[in-house]
Formats: structure tokens, sequence, C-alpha cells
């Protein structure tokens, strides 16, 4: 099989809806330097000095405090979220925005040049929703091609709002949904001979309860009374250490805290995540040699009732994240929503501001109010 290369597909916006690497930047399956455009190229195009200020990051989600809890109809959502391609050659970054029934409209992405493409739209890519009092987000970061975020988008929202557990256990139905994509892509990327994978970020609002899942380095951040609260477990060698320990156990390589391939020389066959979707070449014996990388799909989940000091969500990729630390997205929006500005334009300000702090991956970010 031809050695992976990183891609993408196109950036996207969403619009607001009421209710009343260096060594780790992405997670393309092979080590280099070349991701497209050099970061020389972004900063002439944009005219302005970037930096990079990677944040440390974490590996366990924080423990949310006690507060009062919301009741049914205090809970209003309402939503925004823009996504870029940054300095990459290609788009690779997804997502899918259900909120209580109604699917996000049709959007413009955003290029490389600052121009908004047709979103491409298909008949799978709709709003089912068995539950019009169920909200569903997803953030999907591909790598190695844009098929497995694309698969993600059109399925895996069905997989977990048509859980028969939804409302009684939704994190069960969120692993389990998880799972039962992951291994469909799984048998469509055999068939089609397919190295992609994606990474994912999802919360469910389930009447009074927010529940998160991730799978890789895509993270969701909660305000809770101005305090940045990590709901979800990043998967990667750099930021946790349970992570390299579980890998090292099962006989995994590892390459400058990246995940080697069991068979070929790790300089040049390695990935940024320890868990990710698709990823056949890393995860399927046949091209193993029957050994275990330490690559999986598991999901970990994340289930917290809302109390009155829970102000909005943020569910970001690793190229928000990797420039900006969860307290300063969290300082960053609450600034802006006391301006009285809208979903929309924020999630677009902060995806500029990552970009002007020096990102240089796909950068998406959704930004989610909770009353």
């Amino acid at each position: 099989m031809a050695e992976p290369v990183p891609t993408e597909e196109k950036a996207t916006v969403a619009p607001e809806v009421d209710d009343t690497k260096k060594e780790g930047d992405g997670e393309g399956n092979v080590e280099s330097d070349d991701d497209g455009e050099t970061l020389k190229e972004c900063r002439s195009k944009r005219g302005q000095t970037l930096f990079c200020a990677v944040s440390a990051g974490q590996s366990k989600p924080d423990e949310p405090t006690v507060g009062t809890p919301l009741r049914k109809d205090e809970v209003v959502v309402r939503y925004g979220l823009h996504s870029v391609q940054g300095c990459r050659p290609e788009m690779e970054d997804d997502h899918k925005c259900v909120h209580r029934g109604q699917a996000d409209p049709e959007t413009p992405h955003i290029n490389k040049a600052g121009e908004p493409t047709p979103k491409k739209f298909d008949v799978d890519d709709d709003n089912y929703n068995p539950h019009p009092e169920t909200s569903f987000f997803g953030v999907y970061d591909g790598h190695a091609g844009t098929a497995a975020a694309n698969f993600l988008r059109k399925n895996l929202h069905r997989a977990v709002l048509s859980h028969p557990q939804l409302l009684e256990d939704p994190e069960t139905a969120a692993k389990e949904g998880i799972a039962t994509v992951e291994q469909n892509f799984m048998s469509y990327a055999d068939e089609q001979r397919l190295d992609a994978g994606s990474t994912l970020a999802i919360a469910l609002i389930v009447g009074t309860e927010l529940v998160v899942a991730n799978v890789g380095d895509s993270e969701v951040v909660l305000n809770r009374n101005g305090s940045a609260v990590i709901l979800t477990t990043i998967h990667n060698m750099r930021k946790n250490e349970s992570e390299e320990e579980r890998v090292r156990a099962c006989g995994g390589r590892i390459h400058h805290k990246r995940l080697g391939h069991p068979r070929y020389n790790p300089a040049f066959f390695s990935i940024a995540v320890t868990r990710s979707i698709g990823d056949l070449f890393f995860k399927t014996g046949k091209f193993t040699d029957g050994k275990d990388s330490g690559l999986i799909a598991d999901a970990d989940t994340r289930k917290v009732t809302l109390t009155t000091d829970d102000k909005f969500v943020i569910i970001g990729c690793d190229g928000l994240w990797d420039v900006m630390s969860y307290q300063q997205a969290i300082d960053f929006t609450e600034a802006r929503l006391q301006e009285g500005k809208s979903c929309q334009s924020i999630s677009e300000e902060l995806v500029n501001e990552a970009l002007n702090m020096g990102s240089t991956d796909n950068i998406t970010a959704l930004l989610i109010t909770l009353k």
C-alpha cells in the first residue's frame, strides 16, 4: 500500500441557531516536515508574525464542581461553527450539528484563499433525529484523506441518535454508536483500500444532561462559572502518559511520542494519536504482520448534569487546542458573549485568533451556549 499522505476537504461555517506540527501537529500517518505551505509562507500571506504557543494539555477530564441543577425549560441551546483550511494543502476537518431535530443547513466552506466553496450534499447527510428534544454536535478531524471524517459526518449521528438506550443511558449510546461506525468504516476502508482515519469529539444534550465522547485529540471544554472544565481525555502520548503505557503494554512501537507502524520504519510511518476511527494500515493484521500497533478506536465518555453555573461548551480539533489553552478559549469566548456577539461570530473570531497565534493546521471551533 502506498505511503499515506495527509489530505483534507473544505472548511465550513454553520449559522447560529436559536432555541427560543511539527511533531504532533496533526494526525497524519507520515511523520514529515512537509505540511504543504511553510510557516514562512503563511506569515507572508497574512502579513503578520506567527508564533506557536502549545498549551500544556490535560490527560484526564476535570471533575466539575457541584452547582444547582438546571430545569429542562432553562436549557436553551444555541450554536455557531467555523472551520478553515489554514496552511494545510487540503481541508480534512468535518462536522455535524443536529439541533433538536434540525440539522445545520448547507453552508459555504472556507478554503485556504479565504474563498467560500459549496458544501457537497448527499442523501445520507440529513437531519435524522428521532428525539426532537435531543441535540447532537460533532467535530471530526480527518487525516490521510477525507474519507473517515466524511463517513463520520454521514453516519455517526444516526448511529448514536437511533440507539435504543439513548434517553436512558446516553453514554452507552455514544460509545456503542462510535464502535458501530468504526466497524462499518473499517469494512468500507478494506474494500476500497483506504488509509484514512479521523479523530472525533461529540456532545449530546439530552434534557438537562450533557454527554461527551471523544476518540483522539479533539476535545470538549465546558465553561463552569468562568473556569475551563475539560470533559474529554486526550489520546496521544505527548500529553497522556497512560496512553503511552497502554501502547507499550501491548507491544506497540513509539517514535518521538508518536505511535509507530509495527511493520515499517516508524521514522516514516507513524501517527500522532493513539486512538482514531479508521487507519486500516495500522489496525489490520495483513498490513501489520499480525502485530498490535496499539491504535484503537475505544471512546472515552463523560456525563454531566447541567447547572446554573454552566454557560457554554467549546468543541475543537487540535488545530485550536495546540495553540490556545482551555482557559484562554473560555475567557476569549466569555468576553465576546458579554459584548452581545452571536455564537457564529464568536466561533469565527476564535478560529481567527488561533490562526494569529500560529496554528498551521486545519482549525474547527464549535461553540454551544446552554442557557
